[in-house]
C-alpha cells in the first residue's frame, strides 16, 4: 500500500465548495455555512477527536 501526502495542493484541489455546491439552493447559503457552520475551528475540534454527533449538538 502507498501513501500520498498532497500538502501543498499540487494533486488534489480540495475546496469545500466543490463537495457542497449541489446540496445548497444558491451560492450565498453555501457561503454562510462554510463561514459560519462548517468552519476552520469547526474542522480543527473535529480533527481533535470530537464527534459528529457532539458537533451536530452544537447546530
Amino acid at each position: 500500500m502507498k501513501f500520498l501526502f498532497d500538502l501543498g495542493g499540487v494533486f488534489f484541489d480540495w475546496d469545500p465548495k466543490h463537495f457542497f455546491k449541489n446540496i445548497f439552493s444558491s451560492l450565498d447559503e453555501l457561503d454562510y455555512f462554510l463561514t459560519n457552520v462548517c468552519n476552520d475551528e469547526w474542522n480543527v475540534q473535529q480533527d481533535a477527536g470530537r464527534t459528529i454527533k457532539e458537533a451536530e449538538e452544537e447546530i
